[in-house]
Parts: C-alpha cells; structure tokens; sequence
C-alpha cells in the first residue's frame, strides 16, 4: 500500500483539480485526444520492457491517461476509480 502513495499522488492532483474546470469543446476535444495518445504510447512501449522500472514509468503513462479521461467523464468516476486502483495495487504489491 505504500506504493500507491508513491505512484499516485502526482497524478491524481492535478487530475482532481482539473475535474472541477469546465472546458470549450474544442479544448475538450484536444485533451481526449492527447490523453488517448499518452495511453497508447505508455501501452506500446510499455510492450518491450523488460525491467521493471521501465515498466512502471510506461505503466504511469498508461494511468494517467486513463484517469485524465475519466476525470473529463465525471469526477464521480474519478473517485470510483481511485478506490478500484488502490484495491488492485494492494494486492499486486
């Protein structure tokens, strides 16, 4: 559990503050599809890791892409998913 204060604090910060911004359209669309693309680049590179500090900075790019989309979503979502992830690094680490 010590992990997960070490890996998502940074993260979910700037995301939670971000939540409560309403954005124009054109914005909005210009970040899904940044955070689309971070996802997408943390997964591919993240395929030919083999050590795993690698594949925990690929792994935080894949994250932050998923948790700024579902913050767009609905910060309630942004909770649920807080909870859902903190479950499953406790019981991976």
């Amino acid at each position: 559990i010590r992990c997960f204060w070490v890996l998502s604090p940074q993260k979910l910060t700037g995301f939670w503050v971000a939540s409560g911004f309403p954005l124009v359209s054109e914005l909005l669309v210009l970040m899904c599809i940044g955070l689309v693309l971070t996802s997408l680049v943390g997964a591919l590179k993240g395929l030919s890791q083999t050590r795993i500090r690698g594949l925990l900075a690929y792994s935080s790019l894949v994250e932050s892409g998923w948790i700024g989309m579902v913050c767009l979503s609905s910060p309630k979502f942004l909770l649920t998913y807080i909870m859902v992830y903190r479950v499953m690094l406790g019981r991976v680490l």
